[in-house]
């Protein structure tokens, strides 16, 4: 069958829901929607962004009368366009930019390795991005539990919004997975008064991610497992030929891969685990 390209606004208007619903991230969403009249009309817009979600402290704390909240904010790569005669910067170069959006249509920049709000940019920093001059591709998106003051609280290593789509707006349809303190792996509904702690066997679990809309989650042995809908552990893998101090799940080029980090001072070959899922 031969192959031609056609433009947007040509394709049949039969198509363009389809596509449009294939979108997950909300940066995506407003670029097809932007694309032309015909892709602007074919989905709706998306919703404003939801207000922090208020939930109960994963364990005791000493904060009388405290609330927790769950705070978002997402991680962009902002690559220059290669037909761009503005910048001189090649198309190999990008910014990687940490936003969290603190009231309705305003954000504020953060540092994309510490999360620490960044209040004072360089003089040479551009005061407007125009971002018709950049290709902006979503990284991935982090969580903190903050207090009503809005201090992180501590013992939290990683939080985790399931399922986390542009379309998917309904608080009551969403899980939170939280890492926590000595690798605890818990997770609650909204409007539940507890966490709950998927297993008590004591597992030091290092990370959790979304893969193929299936959460995983990896011990500190490299063992693999995803939680199905009761919220059971189900084993994917066996445990991984690596000593390292602390296991990552990162998913590139498609693949699944379990990364196992060493301490800087010891040298050793890591092993890591490609996981194919059907």
């Amino acid at each position: 069958m031969d192959e031609r390209e056609v433009e947007w606004s040509d394709l049949p208007m039969e198509l363009l829901p389809l596509i449009g619903k294939t979108v997950q991230a909300r940066i995506d969403v407003v670029r097809f929607r932007s694309v032309c009249a015909s892709c602007r009309s074919s989905i709706p817009p998306l919703r404003g962004i939801s207000p922090p979600l208020l939930l109960p402290f994963p364990f005791p704390i000493n904060s009388a009368g405290g609330q927790s909240f769950l705070s978002q904010s997402t991680i962009y790569r902002l690559e220059p366009l290669d037909d761009n005669p503005n910048l001189s910067t090649c198309s190999s170069k990008s910014w990687l930019v940490k936003v969290e959006e603190f009231e309705p249509g305003r954000v504020r920049l953060l540092n994309p390795l510490s999360s620490l709000h960044i209040r004072f940019l360089p003089d040479s920093f551009p005061k407007v991005i125009n971002l018709l001059d950049f290709r902006v591709v979503e990284v991935g998106k982090a969580y903190k539990l903050q207090l009503s003051s809005g201090m992180n609280i501590a013992g939290v290593n990683k939080l985790l919004l399931f399922p986390n789509s542009a379309w998917t707006s309904c608080v009551e349809d969403k899980l939170i997975f939280g890492l926590f303190h000595e690798g605890k792996l818990g997770y609650v509904k909204y409007g539940d008064k507890n966490w709950t702690f998927v297993d008590d066997h004591n597992f030091y679990y290092d990370d959790i991610t979304v893969y193929k809309g299936q959460p995983y989650v990896v011990d500190r042995l490299g063992t693999v497992s995803w939680i199905d809908s009761s919220m059971e552990l189900i084993q994917f893998s066996p445990p991984l030929c690596g000593l390292g101090n602390q296991k990552h799940l990162v998913e590139s080029c498609g693949e699944l891969y379990v990364v196992d980090r060493y301490q800087p001072d010891i040298v050793v070959n890591s092993c890591h685990l490609i996981i194919h899922v059907d």
